[in-house]
């Protein structure tokens, strides 16, 4: 994360969707679902970058739920 800070702002918020994206594959569904409950409860989804990453989130639920038990990756 101090290299992300390091950033200029407008390459942080592409570096933290780059890392989340990665990050999300990796996951099991369970982990997403409790870390999308976690940034609703503890963040304000009104700071674009905080509404962005909920949306990569919602995303990635969705491509899971359309495979269903697909390999998808």
């Amino acid at each position: 994360m101090a290299a992300i800070s390091a950033l200029p702002m407008e390459l942080r918020a592409e570096a933290i969707h780059a890392i989340l994206s990665d990050m999300l594959k990796d996951l099991p569904a369970e982990s997403i679902l409790r870390m999308r409950e976690e940034v609703r409860q503890q963040l304000d989804d009104d700071i674009p970058i905080i509404r962005s990453a909920l949306e990569l989130i919602e995303g990635q639920l969705a491509l899971r739920e359309i495979a269903a038990s697909a390999h998808w990756r």
